[in-house]
């Protein structure tokens, strides 16, 4: 698929040489909030990331894993952020396919306007 790796803190300790072939370009944890806010389209099972990654205008893609809670999906849904559940490679080759015309909920650059925008999608 053509991807880069933001190496974790350690998720990816001792594997790095293993997931290297794998990877077009891998940052390192340091390199965290560039790769982030200037990516623009993220593939993450971070539900923080994809949010960051929206609000910095970007179009995120979100593994839901097996094993994390799904508490996230309704506003991932009301956001327009893809889902895909598990690793399904065909599924998200796809949902790459059509990033670029998908429908993404926008996140108002106004910092007010964007607090306005979480306490509303976040219900609080």
């Amino acid at each position: 698929l053509d991807l880069d790796l933001l190496l974790g803190y350690y998720w990816f300790l001792g594997y790095e040489q293993k997931v290297e072939s794998a990877f077009g370009r891998q940052y390192e944890c340091e390199e965290y909030d560039d790769v982030i806010t200037r990516s623009r389209v993220l593939v993450t099972a971070s539900p923080q990331a994809a949010l960051e990654n929206l609000a910095a205008g970007g179009r995120p893609i979100f593994l839901q894993r097996p094993d994390y809670g799904r508490e996230f999906l309704p506003l991932f849904e009301r956001l327009g952020i893809p889902v895909v559940d598990g690793y399904d490679k065909a599924e998200l080759g796809k949902q790459m396919d059509n990033v670029l015309l998908h429908k993404y909920q926008t996140v108002p650059q106004n910092s007010h306007e964007a607090l306005e925008f979480i306490k509303l999608n976040l219900n609080l």
